[in-house]
């Protein structure tokens, strides 16, 4: 908070906390110690006269640390990252998201701090994801638990009754992604460009930047991986031969379209799959691999690696189910399944033991995060 500027916020919390601004003061020293942003994780822009863009910090030393204006304990940590909740009516959907919000510490890392402004943007379902997150949620019984559930699944359901009605079957990927709406570390922005011949760069002026959260994968064309489909999105592609470069009569040949991101490429990307991807057919999309992902942003040619460290995987043809690295460990691997109890268990692998489980079509992958190395 800034006491110089904003004065009235300053007031409101002495009223709601009953403190002293020297009280507030020192809480504010003690919160930069343990480590805390001091700027707005967004920024706003002129790209051109009259045209402003907001865009996100760019990827530091630190930004998956716990900010130092979150509350956090030894105790809460300890247990914070092995439960989720119980399932109950068809929750699946939303005990999977909320769970996957907690293993990010979604809104409690210092990447994901937001001034009032930015918070004033993000729908309901987000703004409920991120309070439950920051609370002692390893240190709740677990009523307190699942009723947080039933929180987030009323404010999704007033959000959008026809998609995230309670009680009903939802798409997990859409209740993903209106749980993460503009959550920075999931986020970059963008803008699509073009590059003449001669390597001249050119975006529209009038062209408007793109918030993006996930990449949706196309289908596969059967030998394709996902590292070959992310090149094939981030890449470049050539126009049609009647399609003219930016320098006209001196142009040599037909200029490339491509996306340009404005910012960097999140700290935590996520992947979205057109289908469940079984055991089998990873063969071919190696979904658990590490990912060199090549990319354009306003200084030239870029790349970043990517190692997995969760998935939503689909199981039983009705039920979805989180598998996820676990905290501290290297190769440890957990599974959160609200059907079969709230607390994780620990599996082998990525795969093991989903063959064995019933349903009307095998078992698959739904959605990946990866984390940057």
């Amino acid at each position: 908070m800034d006491f110089a500027a904003d004065p009235e916020a300053v007031d409101r919390l002495r009223l709601i906390t009953g403190a002293t601004i020297a009280e507030l003061e020192e809480l504010g020293r003690q919160a930069r110690s343990r480590g805390c942003l001091r700027n707005d994780t967004e920024k706003v822009h002129e790209m051109v006269e009259g045209t402003f863009v907001s865009i996100l910090r760019r990827v530091g030393r630190g930004w998956q640390d716990i900010d130092g204006r979150i509350p956090r304990g030894e105790e809460d940590d300890a247990g914070r990252y092995t439960v989720g909740t119980n399932w109950d009516r068809n929750s699946c959907a939303v005990d999977s998201a909320l769970f996957c919000g907690l293993m990010l510490d979604a809104g409690r890392i210092q990447i994901d701090q937001l001034a009032p402004s930015s918070r004033g943007k993000l729908g309901e379902p987000a703004l409920i994801l991120r309070r439950i997150v920051a609370s002692p949620w390893g240190l709740l019984t677990q009523r307190q638990r699942d009723e947080l559930r039933n929180v987030l699944g009323d404010g999704l359901d007033r959000a959008d009754a026809d998609r995230f009605r309670r009680g009903r079957f939802q798409d997990v990927i859409e209740v993903v992604q209106a749980c993460f709406h503009r959550l920075p570390q999931v986020s970059f922005t963008e803008v699509r460009a073009s590059r003449c011949c001669d390597g001249h760069m050119v975006v529209s002026e009038g062209q408007a930047a793109e918030r993006t959260a996930g990449f949706y994968l196309p289908g596969n064309d059967g030998n394709a991986s996902v590292q070959e489909m992310m090149e094939r999105i981030l890449g470049p592609k050539p126009t049609s031969v009647s399609t003219r470069c930016s320098r006209q009569n001196e142009c040599t040949g037909t200029c490339s379209r491509f996306r340009l991101v404005l910012d960097r490429m999140p700290p935590t990307l996520l992947l979205y799959l057109p289908r469940p991807i079984s055991e089998k057919a990873n063969d071919v999309w190696r979904l658990f691999e590490r990912l060199d992902v090549a990319y354009q942003d306003t200084r030239g040619g870029q790349t970043i690696q990517y190692e997995p460290v969760g998935c939503v995987m689909f199981v039983h043809g009705n039920h979805f189910v989180v598998r996820w690295k676990a905290k501290g460990e290297d190769d440890g691997i957990i599974e959160y399944d609200g059907m079969s109890g709230a607390e994780v268990s620990v599996v082998a692998n990525w795969w093991k033991g989903l063959s064995k489980r019933k349903g009307k079509t095998s078992a698959g992958v739904l959605a990946m995060f990866y984390r940057q190395i």
